[in-house]
């Protein structure tokens, strides 16, 4: 374990692992170093044998054999729907254990995997080439790159030894016969062009093969669908030959319903053929060898998933269905790559497509898909009717979907301030989600950000330590989603000014979404701005600018001019301006940000409030006391209609505003909404500093020395730490 080479390949397998979270997959527990430096995992604890030893030990009838077989094609295909390869399958890594539900197939070893959208030179070298002969597929052998079809070639090995007793020499044994020797010989077939192009299709067939479907594998003939037809409705049949006997009429209606039964079957097979030519092409183009002419370092993952859109639009046109599972799956790829404009253009292809096909659960998906990348993009109101109508399908036809549709129609409310909606869908979400459940961490860290955007920090801390501890029970340390809750830990934690524990978070996320997406990625990019907003805090002022104008630059080029991020990060150099004194480049900054905000958010939104704050606190800075004062007026009225009068933005306000009028001279009137303001803040565990240097100011100049000192004891708290 202590060359480059293993440990390169080390780190590829704790990477992929970690991503995998299926019920018939091994799950990473952990992963790290030890202190001479050497890399360990630590692994789900398996106690099972394996398939074929489990099967003889129990003389499984073939049926039962076929079931476990089946559960372990479904692991692969859930595998291969993330552009994973196994490469090594065989029984001893396909473990049988017993379970309170019957016995549960667990896959193993994902060690010589590789994403299959990536190009590692040192794992496809023929020397580096980690297999098993006896289960290897010839392409394999020959070590060409990884495919889709090569673990289809093992998992035809296992079968042939699991319902054999014996693995396959030159042909497939002759006891295996009819449609189940069909499946066998295609799934072993040497030509990888007609073998089984995914385990999604050698899945497809399994269930064929046990509902008496006719086999996408087996040639069309109309003898072969008519046996198929009378195999699935043997009583029905009986009758039918019967009413034939007395009705020659009855002739037309049979002929009919085998013509169709006929058409049926080859539409099926040229979707299964097309899919996997689809699925096999756009693997060749992952792999720089199998493109001459484009150099290796050219061909990224957004060149790569347009590609196959294109590939989609043209070789799946008579398949709607297919095209639309394709298309749905490039569009989650590019939504996870930040690039919600071009996601959203490929869902919305998706959905129309799904809708052709009028499958329920199709249109589900491709609905959600769309929905997340809409309010994750620049106008999230967009994406609320669009998950609207996934919530109201999944109540009809698809309830073990329906949390999944809540909490992402609960997050798309939060992005357009619609905060109680958001409680309410949220709430009923959760309700409906095991204790145990990564899914439900993600409802909770949902539900915090409503506490966030309320401005209600310790509110929203237990729901964010509840997901942390979820997560660190299941995922690896190194998990990027583990940042996001660290991420929002060390955000909440710094509201309430526990400064050095926000930072031991915040570097943590950093670390972690550096080490796992590199320093360009937008999710990296969040983990610095918020290290900027610490530094900030701690007096850092030009070490905090130098990076938010960093990230500007980055989000400008990411995301487009008028995104909201690019606001977000405007207002914040705008703050960071106004702490150094630099008012005028404070006000700049103010201003722009709620330009480019206006354009995708409401006027209630917290951020825009915020920047709008700050530009009427600025301008009586600069002797613009009047128009200070309506601007501040406006957000207070704002803020306590979307926020409500206990939150510690709109306290924050009213002390600004309270400052405000000091300085104008009307003490009265400012001494109320500084106390009204500072009271607030204190109740909701908010930025209390700069509200008690207001009133300390306030009643030290108006010579009311024992009204300060309460406050300047506080103050004295607060600094002590």
């Amino acid at each position: 374990m202590d060359t480059d080479e293993v440990l390169r390949r080390f780190r590829s397998e704790r990477q992929i692992l970690a991503g995998l979270e299926h019920p018939n997959i091994a799950r990473l527990l952990d992963a790290g170093a030890a202190e001479d430096g050497r890399p360990f995992v630590a692994m789900e604890l398996v106690e099972g044998r394996p398939l074929t030893d489990y099967a003889e030990a129990r003389q499984l009838d073939p049926a039962t054999r076929l079931a476990l077989f089946e559960q372990a094609v479904e692991a692969v295909a859930y595998a291969h729907r993330r552009l994973v390869v196994h490469r090594d399958l065989k029984p001893s890594n396909v473990l049988v254990t017993d379970s309170d539900d019957g016995p549960r197939v667990k896959l193993l070893d994902f060690g010589i995997a590789r994403l299959l959208n990536t190009s590692e030179d040192g794992l496809t070298r023929p020397e580096m080439r980690v297999l098993t002969p006896e289960y290897a597929a010839p392409e394999q052998i020959r070590g060409e790159p990884p495919t889709a079809a090569m673990d289809v070639y093992a998992l035809g090995v296992v079968l042939h030894e699991l319902l054999t007793g014996a693995r396959p020499s030159d042909s497939v044994d002759a006891s295996l016969r009819s449609d189940l020797g069909v499946l066998v010989r295609t799934a072993l077939h040497n030509d990888p062009d007609r073998r089984y192009g995914s385990a999604e299709a050698l899945l497809d067939d399994l269930r064929r093969l046990r509902e008496h479907l006719p086999l996408r594998a087996q040639p069309a003939s109309v003898g072969y669908r008519a046996r198929r037809f009378v195999d699935r409705h043997r009583a029905g049949v009986a009758a039918a030959a019967l009413a034939l006997v007395a009705l020659i009429g009855g002739t037309a209606f049979y002929t009919a319903r085998v013509t169709a039964e006929r058409n049926l079957a080859q539409a099926e097979r040229d979707r299964a053929e097309a899919t996997s030519a689809f699925v096999t092409g756009l693997f060749d183009a992952a792999d720089p060898f199998a493109s001459p002419t484009e150099r290796p370092d050219t061909l990224r993952a957004r060149d790569l998933l347009q590609r196959g859109a294109d590939r989609a639009r043209t070789t799946l046109v008579e398949a709607p269905g297919t095209q639309a599972d394709v298309l749905t799956a490039i569009g989650s790829a590019l939504t996870g790559l930040s690039l919600y404009a071009d996601a959203d253009s490929i869902l919305t292809e998706a959905v129309e497509l799904a809708r052709t096909d009028g499958t329920p659960d199709r249109v589900l998906r491709t609905l959600l898909e769309r929905g997340h990348a809409l309010s994750l993009g620049e106008d999230a109101s967009e994406a609320v009717p669009i998950l609207q109508e996934a919530v109201e399908l999944a109540e009809a036809s698809a309830p073990r979907q329906l949390a999944a549709a809540r909490l992402a129609l609960g997050g798309a409310l939060r992005r357009t301030n619609a905060l109680d909606d958001a409680v309410s869908v949220l709430d009923g979400a959760l309700s409906d989600l095991s204790q145990d459940s990564l899914q439900r961490a993600g409802g909770l860290l949902e539900r915090a950000r409503v506490e966030q955007d309320r401005g209600r920090p310790a509110d929203a801390e237990p729901y964010i330590r509840d997901a942390l501890d979820l997560q660190r029970a299941t995922l690896a340390s190194n998990h990027p989603a583990i940042a996001e809750a660290t991420e929002m830990m060390g955000v909440v934690i710094q509201d309430q000014g526990r400064l050095d524990e926000a930072e031991a978070f915040l570097t943590e996320t950093y670390r972690i979404r550096q080490a796992a997406l590199g320093e360009d990625h937008i999710q990296t990019a969040s983990a610095r701005f918020n290290l900027a907003g610490l530094y900030r805090t701690l007096g850092r002022t030009d070490e905090a600018l130098e990076t938010y104008t960093e990230i500007l630059a980055l989000d400008r080029e990411r995301l487009g001019p008028d995104h909201p991020y690019v606001g977000f990060v405007l207002l914040e150099i705008g703050i960071t301006h106004s702490i150094a004194k630099r008012h005028e480049a404070s006000i700049a900054a103010y201003q722009e940000a709620v330009d480019v905000m206006r354009r995708s958010l409401p006027e209630d939104h917290q951020a825009v409030t915020e920047a709008m704050s700050g530009i009427g606190h600025e301008m009586a800075q600069v002797g613009r006391e009047r128009e200070g004062e309506a601007i501040l007026r406006r957000v207070l009225t704002i803020r306590r209609a979307s926020l409500g009068t206990e939150s510690w933005r709109t306290g924050v306000t009213e002390s600004v505003l309270g400052g405000l009028l000091m300085r104008r001279g009307r003490l009265a009137e400012a001494e109320r909404h500084l106390v009204n303001g500072y009271d607030t803040i204190r109740e909701a565990s908010g930025p209390e500093g700069a509200a008690l240097r207001r009133l300390i100011e306030l009643y030290e100049t108006t010579d009311r020395s024992d009204q300060a000192a309460p406050y300047q004891e506080r103050l004295a708290e607060l600094e002590a730490g």
